[in-house]
């Protein structure tokens, strides 16, 4: 059920294959990539707690994740650690749902049963499952204050609301409340609200000032100015240059209309129909809690619940100006998940209809219809087809091998600088993200080297386009009234881009082959000719939606003061979130002359992976 996890002997019953089987599976391939070598570069060139240091003048206030990521297992180059955290944060994450379910119905089994259905539901409906478990920077700073968060809602509704009150209850939740505000952006903001609805919910119910509760609220407040004030995050705001963030009025608007579209499209989804019928029928089963709940409390908690969605998206809106990543809206749907069983809790205690006897009598029927139901609609689930292409096609298998034989080739090697392929398959059901076609020095510190290159190839399983703008290929391309005989790497044309006519030879097409339905990167390259010294020119990429509205738009800029008149190589990667595939999108790559030189563009490959 998990993703991609498969090695090297094929099973014949691989979609019988248990649970744990599963995600032992998965962490076999995971690798590390991307983010990982650089938590560990500045850790072991600037020592632990300068580190910290570094991250919260130039990057983030995310003092939390940033010292657990800090203590990466790349710093003992232990890639079994890093295999065995995913299964320990899945392992958490069942017993955080347990132990909230245990709080609203007191058998052990049956919560614990639920627990593992939530989970899966979680899993199969996860906007980015890539980038939401297995991948160690994402899943630390966005699944373990998943994980906390749900540990404090429990707490609170022990401590509140069943009075169940320990010695140890303020310190473990001012704990949680401070290691969650310094996770993300996004459980900050959650928390910070959440525990202020508490605050204001005790005191009109009990007409007085909770102490505890108000220590809870100044402490996240404070945890908030630290990660809001952070002096890194004026430099990570450079990133999002040319939108209009700190908006507040549109922040607002839009937030409230983001989460009312998501949760109409997740409450109204087969899978949730499913797991509502499921857990309305347990709850109604098994539930022992006599109080009686009138419309009017679940009204309140919907609104509240909605609130807290929509202050989860205010965070992309108020620093992007747009919605935020995937990975982001991981946790939004993680605490939709928790709101929407608290809710489905609460309507089992409100009496519609007689009807307590006869789910008393048929529950367990019920309850394997909807398991089968429920497994049955795992096969159109786009999590689970990306895990079935990696499997039935040994994606994840190749990649993991020339992934370990690569690592120790460079670990191997005596050279300082080393030119390395790319890997033989990037299977999209994990989070793979390839070395800088350009030195990367913090990569190539981590294999003791002062610089790794990378020689990338279209790998297996990639759809390839090849246009030497001199054959029957050339048809699939348009602006082609820039091809010229005047010079060309393969004869005879070339596509010559100027000032007046600044962009080459253009490929646009929507992807419909099987083959990349779930590709992850793009990659493109061309040679180049001009005569000038000084020359500029970027590689875009760029998606547009069936509006022909610009979804996505990113360039590879190639700067440069010293050209040679001969043939060079420039080639880019490009990688997107699943949001961004779509049949019914239009791929364009293109090359744009931004400079005063005349530039010959010829060779041009275009491989999607």
């Amino acid at each position: 059920m998990l993703v991609s996890f498969f090695t090297a002997k094929k099973k014949k019953n691989a979609n019988l294959l248990s649970s744990r089987q599963y995600i032992y599976r998965q962490a076999i391939v995971n690798q590390c990539t991307s983010d990982d070598y650089r938590f560990v570069f500045y850790t072991t060139t600037l020592g632990l707690w300068k580190a910290q240091a570094h991250w919260y003048l130039t990057w983030v206030g995310r003092y939390f994740s940033t010292f657990i990521l800090s203590l990466h297992p790349l710093l003992i180059k232990s890639t079994l650690l890093y295999k065995v955290v995913p299964v320990v944060l899945i392992f958490f994450s069942i017993h955080s749902i347990y132990r909230f379910i245990n709080t609203l119905i007191k058998t052990k089994t049956v919560a614990l049963f639920l627990a593992l259905y939530v989970l899966f539901y979680y899993l199969i409906g996860m906007p980015s499952l890539v980038q939401g478990i297995y991948w160690l920077p994402g899943a630390i700073t966005y699944q373990l204050p998943n994980i906390l968060l749900l540990y404090l809602i429990t707490n609170f509704i022990k401590e509140f609301f069943h009075h169940e009150v320990t010695n140890y209850n303020p310190i473990i939740n001012a704990a949680l409340i401070v290691a969650i505000i310094g996770s993300n952006e996004t459980s900050m903001v959650q928390v910070v609200v959440f525990i202020a609805m508490v605050f204001v919910i005790y005191f009109f119910k009990y007409k007085e000032i909770n102490k505890t509760l108000a220590g809870y609220l100044i402490v996240s407040i404070c945890c908030f100015s630290i990660v809001y004030f952070a002096p890194g995050n004026e430099y990570r705001y450079e990133s999002f240059m040319g939108v209009e963030n700190h908006q507040f009025l549109e922040t607002i608007l839009n937030s409230f209309k983001q989460a009312s579209i998501q949760s109409y499209t997740w409450i109204f989804s087969f899978p949730t129909l499913l797991l509502s019928i499921l857990l309305y029928l347990t709850f109604k089963r098994f539930n022992s809690n006599k109080n009686k709940i009138s419309l009017q409390h679940f009204l309140w908690i919907f609104l509240m619940g909605f609130l807290l969605l929509s202050v989860g998206y205010s965070t992309g809106f108020w620093s992007m100006g747009a919605i935020a990543p995937e990975r982001t809206i991981n946790v939004i749907f993680w605490l939709f998940i928790i709101v929407f069983v608290l809710l489905l809790f609460f309507l089992s205690n409100i009496e519609f209809y007689k009807i307590q006897t006869t789910i008393n009598k048929h529950y367990y029927k019920l309850a394997f219809v909807l398991l089968i139901s429920s497994f049955i609609s795992v096969f159109s689930n786009t999590n689970f087809s990306n895990v079935m292409q990696d499997l039935q096609t040994k994606k994840a298998y190749q990649y993991n091998m020339a992934f370990n034989q690569r690592d120790e080739l460079l670990f191997s090697s005596l050279k300082d600088t080393c030119i390395v392929s790319n890997l033989s398959a990037y299977p999209s059901s994990i989070f793979t993200r390839e070395f800088s076609i350009e030195n990367d020095s913090i990569i190539a510190h981590y294999y003791n080297k002062k610089a790794i290159k990378l020689n990338f190839q279209p790998p297996n399983y990639a759809e390839t386009y090849y246009f030497n703008l001199d054959n029957d290929t050339t048809k699939l391309l348009s602006n082609l009234n820039t091809l010229t005989t005047e010079a060309y790497k393969s004869a005879p044309n070339s596509s010559k881009i100027t000032v007046e006519s600044p962009y080459s030879a253009l490929f646009s097409k929507k992807i419909t082959s099987k083959k990349v339905v779930n590709f992850s990167g793009l990659y493109v390259k061309t040679d180049f000719l001009s005569p000038n010294k000084e020359l500029g020119f970027t590689i875009v990429f760029n998606i547009t939606d069936e509006q022909n509205n610009t979804i996505y738009y990113k360039g590879e800029d190639y700067i440069i003061s010293n050209n040679s008149y001969s043939w060079q190589k420039a080639d880019a990667l490009f990688y997107l979130e699943k949001k961004l595939i779509n049949k019914n999108y239009t791929y364009t790559v293109y090359i744009w002359n931004n400079s005063n030189s005349s530039i010959y563009i010829d060779d041009l490959v275009i491989s999607f992976f």
